[in-house]
């Protein structure tokens, strides 16, 4: 057995005091910079303080709800007062459905689209309407309806009558409304020129209704 420590013997020991020195004492070697930039798998959220997320909630919760006071209620006019017990409902979208439903039911008349009549009137209503176009149609007159314009569109009154809401709507409009005989001639006290009407229509819905569209409860020409 030969005396002392060969060469291979120190570079032995110079190789385990490496390993051992970077396996257990929590040390690394140094990263490649070009590999070693590690990868975030999860960024998590900031913290959320409870107290701002509660008042939050309440206050969403607050808006949503609808008001449950008669005599609050009762005291509101207007689209305030729809809008307390239907926090969906919107005035100007209101609005404008009811300028969309007045050019369509002019023009479903003036085309005897009974469907189209059926989907936007109520039964009662729809039948009074029938009734008129088969009176027509039964006395040969033709008549003719068109919207030129409409000039005014706005909620008259607003009731609500437990879990039914109605509205009324006063429209100003230039229509041209007039009925012919079989032979062409217009119908006495009839004129083809266009006119300013005044109409107030009741429109309808229910609370309960998973329908959000409203229903035309009545019309009234006032002039």
């Amino acid at each position: 057995m030969q005396d002392g420590i060969t060469l291979g013997d120190i570079l032995f020991l110079a190789i385990l005091a490496v390993f051992i020195y970077t396996r257990f004492m929590s040390h690394k070697l140094p990263k490649n910079k070009k590999n070693g930039k590690s990868t975030r798998v999860l960024d998590f959220p900031k913290t959320i303080d409870p107290v701002e997320l509660e008042r939050k909630a309440k206050t969403q919760t607050a808006e949503v709800t609808p008001m449950k006071d008669t005599q609050k209620i009762d005291a509101l006019e207007g689209a305030a007062k729809i809008a307390a017990v239907d926090p969906s409902f919107k005035e100007k979208e209101f609005i404008k459905g009811a300028q969309s439903a007045f050019e369509m039911y002019f023009e479903a008349l003036q085309e005897k689209d009974e469907d189209t009549l059926d989907a936007l009137l109520a039964p009662r209503l729809f039948d009074r309407v029938i009734d008129q176009i088969e009176d027509d149609d039964k006395n040969g007159y033709t008549a003719t309806y068109s919207v030129q314009a409409i000039k005014k569109c706005e909620i008259a009154e607003t009731r609500v009558h437990g879990k039914s809401i109605v509205v009324d709507v006063f429209f100003e409009a230039e229509v041209v409304h007039y009925k012919t005989t079989e032979k062409g001639n217009l119908k006495r006290g009839h004129s083809k020129d266009s006119s300013t009407q005044s109409y107030v229509w009741t429109l309808a819905r229910s609370l309960n209704s998973e329908d959000p569209n409203w229903e035309i409860e009545d019309i009234q020409t006032p002039n």
